[in-house]
């Protein structure tokens, strides 16, 4: 302070408020600290000091200095100032300002207990504040002000630029943007906002109506009076106590206050009530003037936003800046306020002067008394007085949420609460729950995005709402609230019936981050439940009828699913759950009670057919409780009551294979001793019965080694009755295509290396400029076989010649092909006695078969074998009925009377299934085996033109396969397919 010559006293005065020394003693009120020290204490000490200083200090001559304050100084020596409050007088010069006090509160204790206009905020609705917080609250903010204390005396009056353009901001325009930064100021420096996002437990908070159609706001602890807000008309005045004068670096542009960006509040004095001031400056209709005062230890600063004209200057534009006038002087009388702030009287004892440490804000501008009530009460939470029921809230943390609609008007004013997204207090945003009070504090908070401060990060405040809803208290509020989401009656107004579910975008957005703590958490619906409808409950599938009932039997955790159930929690169960859920308790079941002997016996013989093939990872079960059979992961269930046929062991191997994921040869060689070695009358298959099957299994794969071995060596293949040997290639057939590429360790195929299937070369010409087997793999699957069938483009056997070149065309130079001598074979019609149609033959035999020159038992047994080709057609189309045109067009009759090495052979347009090897065998006594050797030959040839090559790589051996599995599972389907209508093959009719 700049103070006059032979100002001693005050210069002491001044020095010893100053001081350090005694920090404890420095937050007494001023009187008492200058009477403890010896300063005098009559009335003319301040007066005659402030007249002095009024007189003769150049800094309160300056032009700079307004004329009212000046008018303010002279006149506190000679007559009081009146208060804004209608309480009456304010306050009095501090010589007498004991007396003034006393007279003051006895006057308006009776006044405010008569005005019936006066609302409490506090009551039954809200306990009571105790000593204890009141004194913590006290305690609280004097360390505040001790924190904040400087040197005054480096304070010096002046003008200060801010360096801030005066402009309209958008985001700025009207009141509230202003009003919300100086009441946040306000409210945070006072702490006036408790932990849990309302009124601090140790404050109360008084609305008086005032003239004009205002509201003046007051804020006590016990006796103190904390702040005291007054609008009215165009003016708003904030009086505040426990407040240290700020610094004039203030006002500097970007200044840090380390008090800024704590979790229990929005900021402290920062760039923030510079740009408010700014932007009332900048709208000429306001007629904006804004003044603070600060009053502390004997001194008074006084600060005054203007705005200072800045000429143009080459480009620059002509503009203002915000600048502020800064006047310290000696405190003579404190500046008339709403209120005496910080006064404090203990019952029966003198009240002590006001406090020393007080902020004054005086803003006016068109129409602020009526936007604080209309717009800053309503969108601030200091002012709310919210009802318990129907809000969520955390135990810790100033986080909720409520429906605004449900709530009370906020006290001094007619509007309820705005609804809108609020971050420690304030609103930022409209809400992203529509019509809902989203207030996040605390831990829980989240930043407010943005340059103008009126935005959040969505994912943000998502993740905040998750945090309240998981630590909410009112948990039965909470599930009634998010019950509409079950679905049932109403379920449809879902939005309209619950205030939490009003915005599906948001709260979709909630649901699908975490969808099991709505459902278990909320909703109470046990842990592993599984929801099904009607459609599930009374469906006619086999499985799902009967995990129904079984479940529904066992008590387990099978909920209805109700129409309108929001579908990110509640889904209809699918098969694969409901396999889940019957797998658990099958298993529990089976350990409690084991099956009885014979269903375990039947279960031991299944297990050594598991074991040939090498699915030891597959688990089988047979079960007493079962009707259906079904497959869940490893686990094979099968009822109890089923017999163990020869059908059900060729089921489980199709399904065991499907399983395994690969080509397995041993399969294809139990697959045909299954056949061979047990009747098809669904008879119980005994334990010899089975060693004679896995006996034959061997004996299979021994075979088609053998003729691995021999096809290598370049040995023969044919040995056909001209070798007088064995017919091999009708061995390779009958043995599920002898062309096995799998050795002695049976691999299983996965990936084929480069340039042929199984590491053996590819084919040297390809069909249709494709690769043959040797393409990327083998089959996966029966989805994969049909879309081979529908890729085939065969012409359909319009050659009338087929000349030997055709063999050739099949040739890749590896000694794994079914090469053999062929002669060229001419398409020659044939008469009744041979079955009618046409047959390619040879060159020799085309006379014979033309003219019916065969003898009579040579020609019924060609007739026979032809009727023995068209029933093995007829079973691979049941089984595969995409086959059925192919076959009927390409599948022909062969009989090459000079070669009786080869069984068939496939170019690429015809199969050719050569008769003439098997006219020494009788079809009326061997038919069972005849047709299933031509059976197997027509698969072995089909497989080759899906293929589209001549090896026998992994390809062409998963597309056998999966053939062979298909007639299989057709064959013991019981379905009216081929073998079911057969009437000259009876070795495969459906069992019953």
């Amino acid at each position: 302070l700049d103070l006059p010559k032979g100002g001693d006293r005050m210069v002491d005065a001044i020095s010893l408020l100053s001081s350090d020394e005694e920090e404890e003693e420095s937050v007494l009120p001023l009187a008492q600290r200058l009477k403890a020290r010896g300063v005098g204490d009559g009335p003319s000490t301040m007066t005659a000091a402030l007249v002095n200083l009024t007189d003769s200090s150049p800094m309160l001559q300056d032009e700079a200095v307004p004329e009212r304050k000046q008018q303010l100084l002279k006149a506190a020596a000679s007559e009081p100032l009146q208060a804004l409050s209608p309480g009456g007088a304010r306050a009095q010069p501090r010589a007498a300002q004991g007396e003034a006090s006393a007279v003051l509160r006895k006057e308006r204790a009776p006044a405010r207990g008569k005005d019936k206009q006066t609302e409490l905020t506090s009551g039954a609705e809200r306990a009571a504040p105790t000593q204890q917080q009141r004194q913590a609250y006290l305690a609280a903010r004097r360390a505040c002000v001790k924190a904040r204390r400087f040197n005054l005396r480096s304070v010096s009056s002046g003008t200060i630029s801010t360096s801030r353009t005066i402009k309209p901001m958008a985001a700025w325009a009207g009141l509230w943007p202003a009003l919300r930064e100086f009441m946040q100021n306000t409210i945070d420096h006072l702490a006036l906002l408790g932990a849990d996002g309302r009124l601090n437990s140790a404050l109360e908070m008084t609305t008086t109506p005032v003239a004009g159609g205002g509201v003046e706001v007051r804020f006590t602890c016990g006796a103190t009076e904390v702040c005291a807000i007054r609008a009215a008309g165009d003016e708003l005045v904030i009086e505040q106590a426990f407040t240290f004068p700020m610094h004039p670096r203030a006002l500097d542009t970007g200044v840090s206050d380390r008090t800024k960006g704590g979790e229990a509040t929005a900021g402290g004095f920062g760039d923030g009530f510079k740009t408010a001031a700014i932007s009332l400056l900048s709208q000429p209709a306001l007629g904006a003037h804004i003044e603070w005062w600060f009053e502390a230890e004997g001194a008074c600063f006084h600060w005054q936003f203007v705005g200072a004209p800045r000429a143009a200057v080459g480009t620059f534009r002509a503009s203002q800046v915000l600048e502020v006038h800064v006047s310290a002087t000696l405190l003579g009388e404190p500046q008339p306020g709403c209120r005496a702030a910080g006064a404090t009287a203990a019952d029966g004892a003198e009240p002590p002067p006001p406090a020393e440490h007080r902020m004054l804000q005086l803003v006016r501008a068109k129409g602020i008394g009526a936007a604080f009530s209309r717009e800053a009460m309503p969108r601030l939470q200091v002012f709310w007085h919210l009802s318990d029921a129907g809000v969520l809230s955390c135990r810790k943390g100033g986080s909720l949420l409520a429906d605004a609609a449900a709530q009370p008007p906020v006290r001094g004013s007619t509007r309820a609460p705005e609804p809108g997204l609020y971050v420690r207090g304030i609103w930022v945003r409209k809400p992203l729950i529509e019509g809902t009070l989203m207030c996040f504090d605390g831990k829980s908070a989240v930043d407010v995005t943005g340059r103008d401060r009126n935005d959040v990060d969505v994912d943000e405040a998502a993740e905040a709402t998750l945090k309240l809803l998981h630590n909410c208290t009112q948990r039965e509020l909470l599930r009634a609230l998010c019950q509409p989401l079950r679905g049932g009656n109403g379920a449809g107004g879902r939005e309209k019936g619950s205030w939490l579910l009003r915005s599906p975008r948001f709260s979709n957005r909630l649901l699908e981050a975490e969808p099991a703590f709505f459902v278990q958490s909320v909703l109470g619906v046990p842990q592993g439940a599984v929801f099904v409808s009607k459609r599930t409950t009374e469906s006619k599938e086999p499985f799902v009828a009967w995990a129904s009932s079984y479940l529904a039997a066992r008590d387990a955790p099978l909920l209805p699913l109700e129409a309108g159930a929001h579908k990110a929690l509640f889904k209809e169960a699918s098969e694969a759950e409901l396999e889940a859920l019957c797998v658990k308790h099958l298993l529990h079941d089976e350990k409690d009670a084991p099956p009885p002997a014979a269903v375990a016996a039947r279960a031991a013989l299944a297990s050594r057919v598991l074991k040939f093939v090498g699915a030891t990872k597959l688990k089988l079960h047979f079960s007493e409780r079962l009707s259906v059979a079904f497959v869940h992961g490893s686990h094979i269930f099968v009822p109890g009551a089923q017999p163990l046929s020869r059908a059900l062991l060729v089921r489980l191997l199709g399904v065991m294979h499907r399983r395994l994921g690969g080509y397995d040869e041993r399969f294809t060689h139990l697959q045909q001793a299954l056949f061979e070695q047990l009747p098809p009358d669904g008879a119980e298959v005994s334990g010899a019965q089975l060693d004679a099957v896995l006996k034959r299994a061997e004996g299979v794969q021994k075979e088609a080694k053998a003729f691995e071995r021999a096809a290598a060596t370049g040995s023969g293949g044919a040995g056909g009755s001209g070798a007088g040997g064995k017919d091999t290639a009708a061995t390779d057939k009958a043995s599920g295509g002898g062309g096995s590429s799998s050795g002695a360790k049976r691999p299983r195929v996965e990936a084929p290396q480069e340039g042929g299937g199984d590491g053996s070369r590819s084919s040297g010409k390809r069909r249709a400029g494709e690769s043959g087997g040797a393409r990327g793999g083998a089959v996966c699957g029966r989805a994969e076989l049909e879309r081979q069938i529908g890729a085939l483009s065969r012409g359909g056997g319009g050659e009338e010649i087929l000349p030997s070149s055709a063999f050739a065309a099949e040739a890749s130079g590896d000694a794994r092909e079914c090469l053999r001598p062929a002669s060229t074979l001419h398409k020659t019609a044939v008469p009744a006695s041979l079955g009618g149609g046409h047959i390619f033959c040879d060159a020799a035999s085309t006379e014979a078969l033309r003219g019916g020159t065969l003898s009579a038992a040579r020609q019924a047994t060609l007739r026979r074998l032809r009727e023995a080709l068209e029933q093995s057609k007829r079973v691979v189309a049941a089984a595969l009925p995409s086959l059925r045109a192919t076959l009927a067009s390409v599948v022909h009759a062969g009989f090459d009377a000079s070669n009786d090495g080869y069984l068939g052979f496939c170019t690429n347009t015809a199969i050719v299934v050569n008769l003439h090897p098997l006219m020494g065998r009788r079809p009326e006594g061997d038919g069972k085996a005849l047709t299933h050797e031509l059976l197997m030959t027509v698969a072995h040839e089909v497989a080759h033109l899906c293929e589209r090559g001549g090896d026998h790589g992994p390809g062409w051996r998963s597309t056998y396969d999966e053939i062979l599995k298909a007639v299989y599972c057709d064959a013991v389907s019981g379905a009216p397919g081929a073998f079911a209508q057969a009437a000259v093959c009876t070795c495969c009719a459906p069992v019953s």
